[in-house]
């Protein structure tokens, strides 16, 4: 199938599972953390996968090429996005199971009539007026909490996620305390914490965490991966 392309769509190869991405060179493209993420979440076969903030759609790509997901689903503001993200669904002919949709997380629950076995989400990590912001609205957008805060990530993802289902999250590591405590407020139960850490002697900068719904008061704190 030829897939035509605009000027600002480059294709990338992952080096995954013989995958390759279409990203916008024009906007917000993936970073490392997203890939970590990829590796952090554990499928199981038959199960059904949304991604929230999913922007070029690199966690549910990875994860629909490694396992035997029933079905796949990003969900991305940016509509510009999602048609790239589609196209990337195409260069893998992986229509059968993995597809994007152009929407607000905060409306999860009433673009999807069913709920899902898994959620991801690599989202904006920094609180709005925390810093100065990009001149670029798509990478504002992507490092800000302009569109969604992770108080609303975690009541959609309490919405739309299965009882018992994993909520699967990176962030900065700084943060921690608020996104514990933001999931629990919606029976999102952290069940396993990873620390990121560049190099040995240094703190933690990013945090993955695994939460289940309704899931019982314990948690695993697992070795920290230094990169």
């Amino acid at each position: 199938m030829e897939i035509k392309l605009e000027e600002y769509e480059k294709i990338h190869n992952l080096h995954i599972c013989g995958l390759k991405i279409l990203q916008n060179e024009n906007g917000f493209r993936y970073g490392t953390d997203a890939v970590l993420l990829s590796e952090f979440v554990k499928i199981k076969k038959g199960e059904t996968l949304l991604d929230f903030c999913s922007g070029s759609g690199i966690i549910p790509l990875i994860l629909t090429g490694k396992y035997s997901l029933k079905s796949a689903v990003g969900l991305e503001i940016d509509s510009e996005v999602v048609k790239t993200a589609q196209k990337t669904v195409l260069l893998n002919d992986l229509q059968d199971r993995l597809s994007f949709v152009c929407g607000d997380i905060k409306n999860a629950s009433k673009l999807f009539s069913h709920s899902f076995d898994v959620i991801t989400c690599n989202p904006p990590y920094s609180k709005s007026g925390s810093g100065k912001i990009s001149n670029s609205e798509k990478i504002a957008r992507a490092r800000y909490e302009l569109d969604c805060t992770m108080e609303d990530v975690a009541k959609s993802v309490a919405k739309v996620l299965k009882y018992g289902g994993r909520f699967y999250l990176i962030h900065k590591a700084e943060r921690l305390a608020d996104i514990i405590y933001t999931c629990r407020k919606y029976k999102l139960e952290p069940k396993e914490i990873k620390f990121v850490h560049t190099k040995e002697d240094k703190n933690a900068e990013l945090v993955m965490m695994c939460a289940v719904l309704g899931g019982g008061v314990q948690v695993n704190v697992l070795p920290p991966l230094i990169l």
